[in-house]
């Protein structure tokens, strides 16, 4: 067990500080601090003693005569990460080594990093009289993961390129998902503490399936310029509209594959307003996330019990490119990805028949569709709604086959769009049994094949560029 005495305070992070001095000064314990902190502690009127230095402290720390250390560093800033600053200034790399001399010495002192549990710490030190062992492998635990945090911080700015030689995931975690009181079964982590999140309005917690689909609902509309709705079900999209009002677009989506769009997550790109409020409550959808709710149409959506409400738009995407990560027997798989507009190319044209005017605009729409999308899937385009969709299939054929009949009549005139290059010619023919205009795919190998089918069949052909697939 760990009887406080004596407390250290050297702090950055404000947020709760007079209140846990306050505490242990009512509990008998000796203040001492550094300048700044001191003097906020002081403007508090509380009695405590201002050192000029850590120097003292981190020595005070390991022969046990202060049994408390609440620090903790100011995040890594833009300012501080130029090359004309230090990135660690000297009292940074002093309150380092005050948290690893705190939490290496565990049995002696404790080392309070995190303002998140300043209450807790009050609490047991009230009831018991002392911190007990467990609780000191706890904060230890905090410590050292801020001290890996602000390394990894560094290392990052440092790295010339968005894959580093050596991967630093220095996450804390912003979000727990659990069943009843179970225990946490899952957990979003993420590169800052303060995470940008879309902010729940309405409805039931959140499950770790569920933030997967809203990742998608969030980023395929913002990846479009025009009203954009998209339906995001089982971690995929399942319908997707553009049009001149959010509200055509969400019901042409939905309306695409009203069986595949019951109990989805509808993401859009533009606001709700009442008018879409009541479309929405209207429609077998699960949930909406949008970046705000015009006043009263958020009443209407919370007349709906087990409904999700999340506000959130581009806001939330702006920073750095994204890395994705996926588990392998031989360790992590990483890929960069920019977090908002997937990186696609103009069509490139390689028919003798051009695209006509309609054609070549629901091919970029398709276009910026297919990087979301998984790779041997297929989508059918038309005026800028996606009317039928063969996800991911062993065959590209198999999945062509299952969008046109999603389609039906839909079909004719429309623009199929492949997210893998066409290996030979009959995706064209099928494309051409089904009166489809035009048909788009990543440029490949057999390219020349594939153009002269479509010579042949009449249809205008065009290839995209190095689409980033899923």
């Amino acid at each position: 067990m760990i009887v406080v005495k004596r407390a250290f305070f050297s702090v950055a992070d404000k947020a709760g500080l007079v209140e846990l001095a306050q505490g242990l000064d009512q509990l008998g314990v000796e203040l001492i601090a550094t300048g700044e902190t001191g003097l906020v502690l002081r403007g508090a009127g509380l009695p405590v003693e201002v050192v000029a230095s850590l120097s003292a402290a981190i020595s005070a720390v390991r022969r046990g005569e202060v049994q408390l250390a609440v620090v903790n560093l100011a995040a890594l800033s833009g300012e501080r990460a130029s090359l004309h600053e230090p990135l660690l200034r000297p009292e940074d790399l002093d309150t380092l080594t005050l948290l690893i001399a705190g939490a290496s010495d565990r049995r002696s002192a404790a080392t309070l990093a995190d303002p998140r549990d300043y209450s807790a710490i009050l609490e047991e030190l009230r009831a018991r009289g002392a911190l007990s062992p467990e609780t000191a492998d706890r904060l230890a635990e905090r410590a050292f993961n801020s001290v890996v945090y602000h390394a990894a911080a560094i290392a990052k700015h440092l790295a010339s390129e968005p894959l580093p030689v050596q991967l630093n995931l220095a996450y804390p975690r912003v979000l727990g998902f659990r069943e009843a009181n179970a225990p946490l079964v899952a957990a979003l982590y993420s590169e800052h503490a303060e995470a940008k999140l879309p902010r729940q309005l309405h409805g039931p917690p959140l499950s770790d399936e569920l933030m997967i689909e809203v990742d998608i609902a969030l980023r395929i509309p913002h990846s479009f310029d025009r009203p954009t709705a998209v339906i995001v079900k089982h971690g995929e999209p399942r319908g997707l509209a553009s049009a001149e009002a959010i509200e055509e677009a969400f019901a042409r989506a939905y309306a695409a594959d009203e069986r595949a769009a019951e109990w989805a997550l509808a993401g859009l790109n533009r606001p709700v307003t009442v008018e879409g409020a009541n479309l929405l409550a209207r429609h077998s959808v699960d949930g909406v996330l949008a970046p705000a709710y015009e006043r009263g149409a958020l009443e209407i959506l919370k007349k709906r019990k087990g409904f999700h409400v999340l506000e959130g738009g581009e806001e939330i995407l702006e920073g750095t490119p994204r890395l994705e990560l996926r588990q392998t027997i031989f360790g992590l798989l990483a890929r960069a990805r920019e977090a908002g507009q997937p990186r696609t190319a103009e069509l490139k044209v390689a028919s003798r028949r051009v695209p006509t005017a309609r054609e070549r605009a629901d091919g970029l729409f398709a276009s910026k569709a297919l990087p979301w999308l998984r790779r041997e899937a297929v989508l059918l385009v038309s005026e800028e709604c996606v009317v039928g969709l063969g996800a991911g299939q062993p065959s590209l054929l198999d999945a062509a086959e299952l969008a046109i009949f999603k389609a039906a009549e839909r079909a004719r005139g429309s623009v199929l769009a492949s997210a893998t290059a066409l290996p030979s010619r009959e995706l064209v023919d099928l494309a051409a049994a089904a009166r489809v205009g035009l048909v788009i795919a990543p440029e490949g190998r057999a390219s020349g094949e594939v153009v002269a089918a479509a010579d042949e069949q009449g249809l205008a052909l065009a290839f995209t560029g190095p689409l980033i697939l899923r």
